[in-house]
């Protein structure tokens, strides 16, 4: 990058006109991860800015630095042979499987200012234009997901190490919501099996919308091709750094470590896409009734009892809510105790924060 030419390049937008291209492909799983971490610790002013093509060898859960959502479950991860790490980057729990090929940005802070609402719909960019090579028409938003045909279609997430900003995003290729309940830590069956539909209605991939799984080269072909489009840049392929190198083992030790959940985040609400989960609720009143409420586009859109006995209480609270606003409304405060009344107003309120 000449000295000419950088005002320009800092008027058009975040990232430079050259970006250090690290194309992995498939990788040991646990690499995936640890290859962008090593490289924003190894990060100053006079590294280049970097784009990371990965995909892993097998699938393996991953907990995000807010630690919110539904948990893994250590005994289901075990069964099922799925290893658990955790990341600085935002967000809850997630799987990863070889089906899915991460692009994670690792650009200067001063370039990239994140949350700054401007340079992540700039971050989304290579999604989208990835997608679209695909035959997948794909947008940014709601939030930070990259949608398409009301899905879900990019699992994305944030964080900032030292002097740079990491933004990770994907392309889903596939996406198997059963085998990601399976190893999710959930207070019931039905509260599984609400996770389950919600997963599978509001979560897309390129397979889902067009009926075959993509390549991998295919893949990482468009991502290459929408990074440069959508970033104005030049990927200029590289290795990691003697530095780079070093520091995997050491961060790959802290990746293994044991995942916690962030102070206040309630372990009730859980995220599928933007305006759209599960919140759970637990009433005093018939003693220990346990209801899930299903939001979708930012509003109520069913209340399910956990046991058959209180049905008739969930079927109750979704006609004062369905179709409206994360809120109780006040004309139902007259028939739910002041303690349930508080449990239902929190949950709502968590939702509305969260979701």
């Amino acid at each position: 990058m000449t000295a000419g030419s950088d005002p320009r390049i800092l008027r058009r937008g975040p990232g430079s006109a050259r970006m250090r291209l690290l194309d992995l492909g498939t990788v040991p799983w646990i690499r995936s991860q640890s290859v962008h971490h090593a490289v924003a610790a190894c990060f100053d002013d006079d590294s280049p800015d970097t784009v990371v093509l990965v995909r892993p060898d097998r699938p393996y859960l991953c907990v995000g630095h807010h630690g919110l959502g539904p948990q893994p479950s250590p005994a289901a991860a075990r069964r099922l042979g799925l290893p658990v790490v955790r990341r600085r980057l935002g967000g809850g729990t997630v799987l990863i499987t070889p089906e899915q090929t991460f692009y994670v940005l690792v650009v200067h802070r001063r370039r990239l200012p994140l949350p700054d609402p401007a340079s992540l719909r700039w971050c989304l960019g290579p999604a989208v234009g990835a997608y679209a090579r695909l035959g997948v028409v794909a947008e940014a938003g709601p939030g930070i997901d990259v949608t398409g045909s009301g899905r879900k279609l990019c699992g994305s997430g944030a964080a900032s190490i030292g002097t740079a900003s990491i933004f990770g995003g994907n392309v889903l290729g596939a996406f198997d919501p059963g085998l990601f309940v399976d190893a999710l830590r959930l207070p019931s069956g039905t509260a599984r099996r609400l996770m389950a539909e919600e997963l599978t209605a509001q979560m897309g991939s390129v397979e889902q919308a067009t009926g075959a799984v993509p390549a991998a080269a295919a893949v990482t072909a468009a991502l290459r091709d929408a990074v440069e489009e959508a970033c104005a840049t030049e990927l200029v392929p590289g290795e990691l750094t003697t530095a780079e190198e070093a520091a995997l083992p050491g961060v790959e030790r802290w990746l293994r470590g044991s995942p916690g959940r962030a102070a206040g985040g309630p372990p009730g609400c859980w995220k599928v896409r933007a305006g759209c989960g599960l919140v759970r609720v637990v009433l005093t009143e018939p003693r220990r009734a346990a209801l899930v409420v299903t939001v979708r586009a930012g509003a109520v859109a069913a209340v399910t009892a956990e046991r058959p006995r209180d049905r008739g209480l969930a079927a109750a609270l979704e006609e004062i809510l369905a179709g409206g606003p994360l809120e109780l409304p006040p004309e139902a405060a007259a028939g739910i105790g002041t303690a349930d009344r508080a449990a239902v107003a929190g949950a709502l309120e968590a939702a509305h924060r969260l979701l």
